[in-house]
């Protein structure tokens, strides 16, 4: 359905039809009264304050005009990434499953109908990127002589207008299939490309310039980069005239988003609202990627080459006869577990593994990505940077532990062994393929010479060590469930009722990751300043922490 269901009636009918009906939900929801409103401009400016403080405290440290001109393209065109791909799962246009019946379905211009919608999220969009202006410059102030005052007002007014184009590139893969397939094929060349701007700006004085003049995501952070005032100025000023441009053709063209789009998406969020009512995260990130994984073109499933695990698997099957001889093995015993579940286990995960052939180029990718930024650039941020990716990379691949804890009985009734043992040895595989990517990595960037200068082989070497305990907490992650116990949220909740106990539950939400970042950085980072202290450090990170993250992965669940 292009256009608006008009059924031959003129515009100011459907107008005048429109304004009623708008009349009428004036009438029956009355706007919320002055108290509700005053106590959401207090929490917002409560959260603001302290938000202030941790920018005010953390930023100052870590940003500077160098590393904004440095990282700001590649992060700039990340976050432009990021605002399409939340088009693939809702966008800003997004209505009920009762609006799309009843208003979608009624003679009234759906032009009329999404432009409301549309220009308050590009208000939005404008905002949070004013919002991350302003704490950028409160970094950037901590700095003498580091922004003037026309410098930070272009600032503000660039990233404004990045986040308006990050909102209409959300609405363009929303009300386009072609634009979403458009997506999902660019989307790992876009971070190829964010990784090369990146590498780019940090190599040369023209890379810098080319990361800068390459697209909206260098010319919203021009004005604080240390350029000349007409440059930026020029540059502020096509960034603008692209903004409008791509403004006007979204509003005009707003009314033509097929309505089954608009109902995948109304439904998707009735999902992902009951699951977060109920702190289900995995149901609630199952219920957007069915949207966010609609309109791909079917292919044919593939089979995997299984030849190198069959014949593996099949050596260790003979040995084991031969070991044994022609002695009669008695009957198994259902209430006793079967031998060697962990090799049936570990063949699964392969063969998933080998068959979810975009899911293991993700990995990857990922994996060998975060080795590389974690031993090349040596700054703190880089490290925790390239640990992080190789945390997802690791949470790629463990789908299989997740699926044994959506349906643990299966465990007990298949392979008769304990639950405990059965997740810990789906971390066999990711923590396999984790670990060559990033030795892969570290031997490319050898051989290319870009390693850090000073102890580049001992950082390549650590941070490959760290590559299991990476996975071990990926995998204590994925142990989870992503259901927030109720343990928790009572204790959250009954130590202090006016709302500050959240930062219990973000805390229980970040502990893995923040764990794995810590347990894979701080060894790169000792290797890197103190290699006499790295092989210490190392063995508490990679040995002692892996051995009690084993330990606890491999409790029953009955326990956890």
């Amino acid at each position: 359905m292009a256009a608006g269901l008009s059924l031959g009636l003129p515009a100011e009918i459907t107008r005048s039809r429109l304004r009623d009906v708008r009349g009428w939900w004036r009438a029956v929801h009355p706007r919320a009264p002055l108290s509700q409103r005053l106590y959401v401009v207090y929490c917002v400016a409560l959260y603001g304050l302290l938000g202030y403080g941790l920018v005010t405290s953390t930023a100052k440290v870590v940003l500077t005009p160098a590393a904004l001109a440095d990282w700001g393209p590649a992060l700039g065109l990340v976050a432009l990434l990021l605002g399409a791909r939340w088009g693939a799962v809702q966008g800003p246009v997004v209505y009920s499953v009762a609006d799309v019946a009843q208003l979608l379905g009624a003679p009234l211009p759906r032009r009329e109908l999404a432009t409301r919608r549309l220009v308050r999220a590009l208000v939005l969009g404008a905002a949070a990127g004013a919002v991350i202006a302003a704490c950028a410059i409160v970094g950037l102030a901590g700095q003498p002589g580091a922004i003037g005052t026309a410098a930070a007002a272009g600032l503000v007014a660039g990233i404004a207008l990045g986040g308006v184009l990050a909102v209409l590139a959300g609405w363009a893969v929303q009300a386009s299939a072609r634009a979403d397939r458009a997506l999902r094929l660019a989307t790992w060349p876009l971070l190829a490309a964010a990784g090369a701007l990146a590498w780019a700006a940090q190599t040369s004085t023209l890379g810098r310039d080319v990361a800068l003049s390459s697209g909206p995501w260098g010319w919203a952070i021009a004005p604080a980069t240390g350029i000349g005032q007409a440059r930026w100025l020029a540059t502020l000023a096509v960034l603008a005239a692209v903004t409008l441009a791509a403004a006007i053709v979204a509003v005009r063209r707003c009314g033509h988003c097929p309505t089954e789009r608009h109902f995948a998406r109304a439904e998707a969020r009735n999902g992902a609202i009951a699951s977060m009512m109920s702190f289900d995260a995995r149901t609630a990130r199952r219920s957007l990627a069915a949207v966010g994984g609609g309109g791909a073109a079917p292919s044919r499933p593939r089979s995997a080459d299984l030849g190198p695990l069959r014949r593996a698997f099949g050596r260790a099957a003979s040995r084991s006869v031969r070991r044994d001889g022609a002695r009669q093995r008695p009957a198994p015993d259902a209430s006793r577990p079967a031998r060697g579940p962990e090799l049936a286990v570990v063949w699964r995960d392969a063969v998933v593994t080998l068959r979810a052939r975009a899911r293991l180029v993700q990995a990857v990718v990922l994996a060998g990505g975060g080795t590389l930024l974690s031993v090349v650039d040596g700054h703190p941020l880089a490290v925790i940077g390239g640990q992080l990716a190789t945390y997802v990379a690791a949470a790629q691949l463990l789908e299989p532990l997740r699926a044994e804890i959506d349906a643990p009985s299966r465990v007990r009734a298949l392979l008769r062994a304990r639950i405990g043992r059965v997740l810990a040895s789906h971390a066999v595989v990711p923590a396999l393929v984790v670990s060559a990517a990033s030795m892969t990595a570290a031997a490319g960037g050898a051989i290319a010479g870009v390693l850090e200068p000073d102890h580049g082989a001992v950082c390549a070497l650590v941070a490959i060590a760290a590559a299991p305990t990476v996975t071990l907490c990926a995998g204590m992650s994925s142990r989870r469930g992503g259901r927030l116990p109720l343990k928790v949220l009572t204790f959250a909740t009954g130590g202090d009722p006016t709302g500050a106990g959240i930062g219990v539950i973000v805390g229980w939400l970040l502990l893995w990751p923040t764990l794995a970042a810590a347990l894979g950085a701080i060894p790169v980072l000792v290797a890197s300043g103190a290699p006499s202290s790295a092989l210490t450090v190392t063995l508490l990170c990679c040995v002692a922490a892996p051995a009690a993250i084993t330990g606890a992965l491999a409790r029953e669940l009955d326990e956890a």
